[in-house]
């Protein structure tokens, strides 16, 4: 009996620890200047009512006031490319503009795109779903010395999205 409970408890170990390969699902990421934010209420609208296809992004980290905008604009309904900033004129895949406003250890930061270099890619678009990834550089406008270009790396999203 005491063989048998040694072996159920270590199969419950071996189990209970075993990696799972589930994607993951509802999240966005990113670093900025060192420091990593994550966000846990996410948006994405594409407008299609125009010729220039906008997508607004919208994603909060809730009871902090730490958020991120940014827009991208294609002309066409294909979402799966390569966005960047400064962009291309249309029909061409551009970052319109991206915000980020932050609040780490009770210090604020903003951030936004001046005269950057930025890439964004979506990977996927299935389902009412989209998966990304971004990397670049942004102006920092509460560093010392004001309007520092820093760093955004590790940037990812996997998100829903809508059309209106």
């Amino acid at each position: 009996m005491r063989y048998c409970t040694s072996l159920l408890f270590l199969l419950t170990i071996i189990i209970g620890c075993s990696k799972k390969n589930a994607a993951r699902t509802n999240f966005a990421e990113l670093t900025v200047d060192g420091k990593k934010v994550v966000f846990d209420s996410l948006e994405a609208v594409f407008d299609t009512s125009a010729q220039a296809i906008d997508c607004n992004f919208q994603v909060y980290k809730r009871g902090t006031g730490t958020h991120m905008e940014w827009e991208t604009e294609s002309g066409s309904r294909w979402i799966n490319g390569i966005y960047n900033y400064p962009g291309e004129s249309l029909p061409g895949r551009s970052i319109v503009y991206l915000h980020i406003q932050n609040y780490i250890n009770n210090v604020p930061g903003s951030y936004t795109l001046v005269n950057n270099s930025l890439t964004m890619t979506i990977d996927q678009s299935t389902n009412g779903r989209l998966h990304g990834t971004f990397s670049g550089k942004i102006t920092c406008y509460t560093c010392n010395p004001y309007g520092a270009e820093v760093d955004i790396s590790n940037g990812e999203f996997e998100m829903p999205y809508s059309y209106r």
